[in-house]
């Protein structure tokens, strides 16, 4: 017995001896090898695997981006470069309840979605994703400006007020070319509500506007895009207490409806197609409200914004209501208290039927 055990012990031990002359050996780097490992490791990047091919090339290719932040007593504006745009609009009239910050209107807003975004294929493609140059900027404007050396300078001039709802936008095209160029773009007004992101508030967002002396409304648009074609008297996007309405003070070609994704409307103009000669320049002018649905203010502006606002089958009625509410309102200077006085006042007006 003990002499077997030696034998298998003697055999094991043989065994092992030699695996390690026959198996497979570990191979020591090179020099050459330990270098392009090196270099692997010093110059390879991050990788987000969530993005597309495409994605990641257009985020090397995009220009670095500039934000201006632009705040007057009724809101706060977020500006980019990108564009010469609008990306970001708070009101600080209106909180959060949830951080108690001003109200978030618009958020992250770029390219064909962004608040003043202008694309033109007669004048230079993707303009709305250029990189504009702040000309100027005070208290009251802020100017960007975009330039095609021996062609054209486009300019966008922002003019704000400080206890307004609503700002102003000048465009001016300058021809430095010595040929004819031609003024025709798109321009967009509302875009990207905030609400239009959750699911509840997605249910009221709609594109109204006024075309040719009547109100036409869109909760969606086929295809991505088309154009109402009329007299643009005004065109936006609302939701259930906020809309974002844009007025064209020259004739426009009709009404551009956009919808980006499902939860993404915007509205906007064309403009005329009109020839800038050499040496001139063509200017064009709007108007921006952002705000709350209140007939009171938008009919202030003299416009007819206030037509954006539907009462719906019973709208005589609805507007009685809202008077004796504002009434009451004025009274306690309280929603909740003026909305239970109304409520008291309709049981009681009810009661004998």
């Amino acid at each position: 017995m003990e002499k077997r055990l030696i034998i298998a012990i003697a055999l094991s031990i043989l065994v092992m001896v030699s695996f390690q002359f026959l198996g497979p050996k570990k191979v020591k780097n090179s020099p050459i090898q330990q270098q392009t490992a090196a270099n692997l490791s010093t110059t390879a990047l991050p990788i987000d695997s969530s993005m597309t091919p495409e994605a990641s090339l257009r985020a090397i290719n995009e220009p670095a981006e500039k934000t201006t932040i632009i705040e007057t007593n009724k809101y706060i504006l977020t500006f980019s470069d990108i564009g010469g745009s609008i990306k970001g609009i708070k009101l600080k009239e209106y909180k959060n309840h949830a951080t108690n910050e001003p109200l978030i209107l618009v958020e992250n807003a770029r390219g064909k979605e962004a608040i003043f975004a202008m694309t033109s294929n007669s004048l230079l493609p993707a303009l709305d994703e250029r990189k504009f140059t702040i000309t100027k900027k005070n208290n009251n404007s802020i100017e960007y400006t975009y330039s095609v050396p021996g062609k054209f300078n486009i300019i966008k001039k922002y003019y704000f007020h400080k206890n307004n709802d609503f700002i102003e936008l000048g465009i001016f095209i300058q021809n430095k070319g010595t040929t004819n160029i031609y003024k025709y773009y798109d321009l967009i007004g509302g875009s990207s509500i905030h609400s239009a992101a959750m699911a509840m508030g997605r249910r009221f967002v709609e594109i109204n506007s006024m075309v040719d002396g009547k109100i036409v409304k869109n909760n969606k648009v086929k295809n991505g895009e088309t154009i109402v074609k009329g007299i643009v008297s005004w065109t936006g996007v609302k939701e259930r207490y906020f809309s974002i309405i844009l007025k064209p003070k020259q004739e426009s070609e009709g009404v551009i409806l956009r919808q980006f994704n499902k939860k993404t409307l915007a509205s906007g103009v064309r403009s005329t197609r009109v020839p800038i000669y050499p040496g001139t320049a063509s200017q064009d002018s709007y108007i921006l409200y952002m705000g709350p649905n209140d007939v009171p203010r938008l009919k202030s502006l003299g416009y007819g914004l206030e037509s954006i606002i539907s009462y719906g089958v019973f709208g005589g009625i609805t507007k009685v209501l809202l008077v004796v509410l504002r009434t009451f309102h004025k009274v306690v200077r309280n929603w909740g208290l003026a909305i239970i006085m109304l409520t008291f006042l309709i049981n009681l007006v009810l009661f004998p039927l």
